[in-house]
């Protein structure tokens, strides 16, 4: 994501009078502006693009920059109206060309907004339906992402052999598609998970999954 350019694209599209393009381009900033963490920036952008979309109509353009809107949401630590865009992102992704990508897309942060709040077992149902659409899209690298992020959350669900099958899978699909932040993940995660399965054989069993949520919870920080 380049800020030039999207900026340029922007100053572009209001120097022909082109919303669509307009829209679009804000909507990539605000993408741009949520990781970065400018978060003023990125609802100032919205707010504009929000409106234009309301006199275009352009629902594929709306479905997208409502999961950008959810980011930027998610990234300020305001989960509820991350959780509200993302749904409403969801609702549109029959106007997409490649609605599964873009669904598959969407549930993993939803995914990780329940992983930040602590709800693993809501957080596993929607990275399993995430990875759902991300094999029905033929999208390797987002399969190896999903997958990886479910070995965190099945860690601390206290379930280490689905864990750790979820980790190898990810891990063959982050070599063969070139993918080394989640391969990153995919061997820290693997690595604490051989680490808690110690620290469960120590302890009593009633505390296995007591002694997940705070230790893995720093896994997911991107």
């Amino acid at each position: 994501m380049d800020r030039r350019l999207s900026e340029l694209s922007l100053q572009v599209a209001q120097r022909h009078g082109d919303e669509t393009g307009e829209m679009r381009s804000l909507a990539s900033l605000v993408r741009i502006d949520a990781y970065d963490g400018r978060f003023d920036e990125a609802k100032h952008r919205y707010e504009r693009a929000f409106a234009i979309n309301q006199r275009l109509g352009d629902h594929g353009g709306e479905a997208m920059l409502r999961l950008n809107v959810g980011l930027t949401h998610h990234f300020a630590r305001e989960p509820d109206l991350a959780i509200e865009q993302f749904h409403a992102a969801l609702a549109l992704a029959d106007h997409l060309p490649n609605g599964d990508a873009f669904r598959g897309a969407v549930l993993l942060n939803l995914g990780e907004v329940y992983t930040c709040l602590g709800d693993w077992k809501t957080a596993s149902v929607v990275l399993r339906e995430s990875h759902n659409y991300r094999v029905a899209s033929g999208d390797p690298a987002g399969q190896a992402m999903t997958l990886v992020a479910l070995g965190l959350t099945l860690t601390a669900l206290g379930q280490p052999d689905d864990a750790d099958q979820h980790f190898e899978a990810g891990l063959e699909l982050c070599e063969r598609t070139g993918n080394p932040t989640d391969e990153v993940n995919a061997r820290i995660g693997r690595a604490g998970l051989r680490l808690l399965r110690v620290r469960w054989r120590a302890a009593p069993r009633p505390s296995r999954r007591q002694s997940v949520p705070g230790g893995a919870l720093w896994l997911f920080r991107r």
